[in-house]
């Protein structure tokens, strides 16, 4: 039976085979569409691996490549995402190795990177601590908000996305993200990420002082509540500022709660806390270094990267 599992990198050909794999393992609606946005056109490439079983693809293993900055060194990571396994084949059905850990294992020994993360679910991630030397993994805070009322004037809120300058953006980008570890993302990620994918379903809002913009918020609707995606702001009185205004304009919009992403070592938690939000544990997030020569370690990661909402593959 060994002998007829074919492991090897996609290609595009095999789109429309992994879309149906990924929507019967998930229950998704997800499009060819989709798939091409994500692993054929992402800003640093995207990779992915299959498994073929007598012309059937029954495993997949992707991982879409980022730029960090890490006290000004450039690092390159893969997100892992869309990991999955058709329900037949999960477990030790060739061998003593599962068929995923054998994608994961070409995945790690043929593309160069840093370290990897991501946000997989807990069985995932204690499979990649097992078998593929993940780092465990902690919990994401996500704090949400209910909006009942808001009484501050919408002055500096410019919602559209024909307020979106590539140049301005990556001044405001340039100017507040001042963390020692970070994610490096310049407009043409953020184009890509939310402008063009497929789906249409981000709005984004461009917060501008008398002179100079002073923030931007990027959120999608789910079930009434506004989930902020990315949020930036000059400083915390900004922020708070921003934050305000922003429930005044969501709420004439019918919109009930916000849900954001928030570090617990982030400069931003006592501001929410102050503003009314309640933090709750939400889904894993897990590490893993791959570089032994690199300085950067698991606590360090786990308390340093300072996640939004976005960075979630399918936020």
């Amino acid at each position: 039976m060994k002998d007829e599992l074919i492991k090897r990198r996609f290609l595009e050909d095999d789109t429309p085979s992994i879309v149906n794999l990924f929507n019967e393992v998930f229950s998704e609606k997800a499009s060819i569409d989709w798939f091409k946005w994500k692993y054929l056109s992402s800003p640093w490439g995207s990779v992915g691996y299959v498994a073929i079983y007598k012309g059937k693809i029954v495993c997949f293993y992707g991982g879409l490549r980022q730029c960090f900055y890490l006290e000004g060194q450039v690092l390159w990571a893969y997100q892992v995402c869309d990991v999955m396994t058709q329900q037949d084949f999960r477990g030790k059905i060739f061998s003593k190795t599962p068929i995923v850990t054998m994608l994961g294992e070409m995945f790690y020994k043929e593309n160069d990177m840093d370290f990897a993360y991501g946000f997989p679910s807990i069985r995932h991630a204690r499979l990649q601590a097992l078998r593929l030397g993940g780092e465990g993994y902690r919990l994401v805070s996500q704090f949400t908000k209910q909006i009942v009322s808001s009484n501050s004037n919408l002055s500096g809120i410019n919602e559209g996305w024909q307020n979106f300058k590539s140049s301005n953006i990556n001044n405001l980008l340039n100017r507040f993200d001042k963390n020692r570890f970070k994610f490096y993302k310049n407009s043409d990620y953020l184009k890509w990420r939310y402008f063009s994918h497929p789906l249409k379903q981000y709005s984004f809002i461009l917060f501008k002082g008398l002179i100079r913009n002073k923030g931007f918020a990027i959120y999608t609707v789910k079930d009434d509540y506004a989930n902020l995606v990315e949020f930036k702001a000059k400083d915390l009185e900004y922020a708070e500022n921003f934050l305000n205004k922003l429930e005044s304009y969501l709420i004439k919009t019918n919109i009930k709660g916000i849900n954001i992403w928030c570090h617990q070592n982030s400069s931003y938690k006592d501001l929410l806390i102050k503003l009314g939000y309640n933090g709750n544990t939400h889904i894993p997030i897990a590490f893993k270094k791959v570089k032994e020569s690199l300085k950067l370690e698991s606590d360090f990661f786990y308390g340093n990267f300072f996640y939004s909402m976005g960075d979630y593959d399918a936020s």
